[in-house]
């Protein structure tokens, strides 16, 4: 499984990937054949893998799995990962699920992480449970606010003090 955009493969990551991911020391990157680039994963980052992600995926199935794993976005020039990005979880009774996302530093202001998200809605739009897509983003990350903005998201208000941002696919 795998989405492509014109500079992107988005990959999602399997359980046993998943391990070797948040390992770092380019231990995935090596097992995968990407470039090292001394990838860090954020302290938040790796709890939520630990005591979410990797729950989730082991009681996953081969048709749900896609909605609890981290993607990565790699770079098809460099070969290199330069974002990640996921859902949390299936999509609820309503049609909506919510994606987060991430752009590693030094890969900034490149425009990989609005090229990901779009290709995401894409894939999104052919998934017959998921009719909207949802994003919330700090009121103050400006980057992350462009990003849904660019995509097309229409902005719902606050929710737990975070922008709330809404796109039907």
């Amino acid at each position: 499984m795998m989405i492509e955009t014109e500079r992107l493969k988005i990959m999602p990551l399997d359980y046993g990937a998943l391990l070797d991911y948040i390992l770092t020391e380019n231990i995935f990157e090596n097992k995968q054949g990407f470039k090292e680039t001394g990838r860090i994963i954020s302290d938040d980052l790796k709890e939520m893998i630990e005591s979410f992600t990797l729950p989730k995926m082991k009681e996953s199935t081969a048709e749900n799995y896609l909605f609890y794993t981290i993607w990565i976005v790699v770079d098809k020039a460099e070969n290199s990962i330069v974002a990640e990005l996921g859902f949390r979880g299936e999509p609820n009774g309503l049609s909506e699920i919510e994606i987060g996302y991430g752009t590693m530093p030094g890969q900034w202001g490149k425009g990989f992480m609005t090229e990901a998200v779009s290709g995401m809605l894409q894939w999104c739009k052919k998934q017959p449970t998921i009719k909207y897509v949802l994003a919330n983003t700090d009121q103050n990350n400006i980057a992350s606010i462009r990003i849904v903005q660019k995509n097309g998201f229409s902005g719902e208000g606050i929710k737990d003090d975070l922008l709330a941002w809404r796109i039907a696919v």
